[in-house]
């Protein structure tokens, strides 16, 4: 099978080969009567022409001058000269195109344009017919970006409004969620006293300022509220008040920091612990 496969390369690269395959054109065409004979003659034809068989009739009708001479001087003569005659035959086409097209100018224009100018202004159009492609293809390409991103905002969108129909918060109360402002207002304040009697307060609460309102006189700042930290996910909330100095007199210093952790029952109830005591904030 190898051999077999060698065989037909050979065969394929000798019969590709330019001047073999020449050589055999101009066998062909010098000894023209054997082809016809090889294709179309039978034994009454060779009878005729005083043959007797295919053998003869090609001895007759053969020379050394016919078989070899002839055809390889043929072969040599087309080998050579057709690369310079096939490049004049392309010159002649292409110098025969330029000159129809400056005649065809002269003709369109009614004057002369010289070829040069015409190139450049032919070249300058092909260039601009790029770019304009370019921009059309890039038009396309924005074009499917806008329409993604559009889909992902209104996906996005989607979602945020899912979200809210689900924790039922308003959009006011979910810009305040990490802001010391949610306690802003004024709150009714229920504790358990020293006495461990429930009493309540009314209780102001401005940008981190605790203020009391007592009897005797208007609301008085008692405490200011740092560390403030919001649970959303949880509802929780942590902070601490910090008694001010003037109303640290006469107080036990374990009440100079009071730790509040609450959780909201609902938007206006807190509910939790000041320093592990029970305590309710009701926003009024």
């Amino acid at each position: 099978m190898k051999n077999l496969n060698d065989l037909i390369g050979n065969l394929r690269e000798r019969f590709t080969n330019p001047f073999f395959f020449s050589f055999i054109c101009s066998w062909s065409i010098i000894n023209w009567k054997i082809i016809i004979a090889l294709i179309w003659f039978g034994p009454d034809q060779f009878s005729k022409s005083g043959d007797y068989s295919i053998f003869k009739f090609i001895e007759q009708n053969t020379t050394t001058s016919t078989s070899f001479w002839y055809p390889i001087l043929l072969a040599l003569i087309y080998t050579f000269l057709n690369p310079i005659l096939k490049n004049i035959i392309i010159a002649f086409y292409t110098w025969s195109s330029k000159w129809g097209e400056k005649w065809n100018l002269k003709i369109l224009k009614e004057g002369y344009i010289s070829i040069n100018k015409y190139m450049k202004l032919r070249s300058e159009n092909e260039k601009q017919s790029l770019e304009l492609m370019q921009i059309i293809q890039n038009e396309s390409v924005y074009i499917d970006n806008f329409n993604r991103l559009q889909n992902d905002k209104n996906t996005l969108q989607q979602s945020y409004n899912d979200l809210r129909s689900e924790n039922f918060i308003s959009i006011d109360f979910i810009q305040k969620l990490n802001n010391i402002k949610l306690l802003n207002g004024t709150w009714e304040k229920t504790y358990i006293s020293l006495e461990n009697n429930i009493e309540s307060e009314s209780v102001t609460i401005e940008e981190g300022k605790y203020y009391i309102q007592r009897p005797t006189a208007n609301k008085i700042h008692v405490f200011n509220i740092f560390d403030f930290y919001f649970d959303n996910k949880n509802q929780k909330l942590f902070f601490i008040k910090e008694l001010v100095q003037n109303e640290r007199a006469n107080k036990p210093k374990e009440e100079y920091f009071l730790v509040n952790r609450l959780h909201f029952e609902g938007n206006d109830i807190l509910v939790g612990t000041e320093n592990l005591n029970r305590v309710q904030y009701k926003r009024r």
